[in-house]
């Protein structure tokens, strides 16, 4: 996947500076409008979600119980990648977004709605939960919920009817309401030291930075890539994150587009003292899916 991505990065940039050596004349002559006011409504089709994670607490109510243990969701709980959500449309997850373009300059905010995944498993091999020690054939009962929300400004160094090319500063929130039962104690994610919370759910806000490139016949049709990362530390958190979006528009008119397109999230969040045996936690995480979008824009 990843030499693949590679290469379409490449020609995305390859086509933006060759873009950008397009006389200005050309600019001049052309009706397309580099300002808009838009909104996308769209789903995160069936994402599927990978965690290996390590999570400690207080008490026998420790976030995912699990005190020491390192846990693979598939493997130790049996969680299948068949999504829920009380905002679904077609085995999708719904996602909004709102964008206004100027030539020099591009703000979107975004939203990906709530969604879980469930699990039953019968423990194959001796973990520690809640303080006290269950051995394998002990039968579990897991739930994963999150929702993704952020805020997207791109600065737009070329922006002309053939390409945009644009560095991106963002920020955005993970947010995790997680929960393992077995044997009558509960254990979830509740308790993990985040900076904020919302409800039941710990929220893991973090920069990012990046590009975006897009190209084509803008008025009809563009091919769009987003790729953003970052590295943080604060608080008693610290981490890496990546994404990657990426897509393909159609405009059958100039207001209304259609887009098909692709998502990866990767996160690597944890706690600075891994020492502590009450408050550390360890999540390697991914998501990956197909997305589906309605565009309309107003220049």
């Amino acid at each position: 996947m990843t030499r693949s991505l590679r290469r379409a990065a490449g020609s995305l940039v390859l086509f933006a500076l060759l873009g950008a050596a397009a006389p200005a004349r050309a600019d001049e002559a052309d009706d397309f409008d580099t300002s808009w006011i838009g909104a996308r409504l769209g789903i995160f089709y069936r994402p599927e979600m990978n965690l290996k994670a390590r999570v400690a607490g207080t008490g026998v109510t420790q976030p995912l119980g699990l005190l020491g243990s390192n846990i693979d969701i598939r493997d130790d709980l049996g969680v299948r990648q068949t999504v829920q959500s009380d905002y679904m449309f077609q085995n999708g997850i719904l996602e909004g977004e709102v964008f206004f373009d100027t030539r020099w300059s591009s703000v979107a905010l975004w939203a990906v709605a709530p969604y879980e995944y469930e699990g039953k498993a019968t423990l194959t091999r001796t973990v520690n939960f809640g303080g006290a020690q269950f051995t394998a054939s002990t039968p579990v009962e897991s739930r994963f919920r999150q929702f993704h929300v952020g805020i997207d400004i791109k600065i737009n160094i070329i922006n002309n009817r053939w390409v945009r090319l644009s560095p991106v500063v963002a920020a955005r929130v993970l947010a995790v309401d997680w929960e393992v039962k077995t044997l009558g104690l509960k254990g979830d994610t509740s308790d993990i030291k985040t900076p904020l919370k919302y409800d039941d759910a710990a929220l893991i806000p973090y920069p990012e930075l990046g590009f975006e490139v897009r190209a084509g016949l803008r008025k009809w049709f563009e091919v769009d890539l987003k790729f953003t990362g970052s590295y943080f530390t604060y608080d008693q958190i610290q981490g890496s994150t990546v994404c990657l979006d990426f897509g393909v528009t159609a405009y059958p008119i100039p207001f209304v587009g259609l887009r098909l397109g692709g998502r990866y999230l990767q996160y690597d969040i944890r706690s600075k003292d891994r020492r502590d045996a009450k408050d550390s936690f360890d999540l390697d995480l991914e998501y990956l899916g197909a997305t589906f979008s309605i565009i309309v824009r107003f220049g």
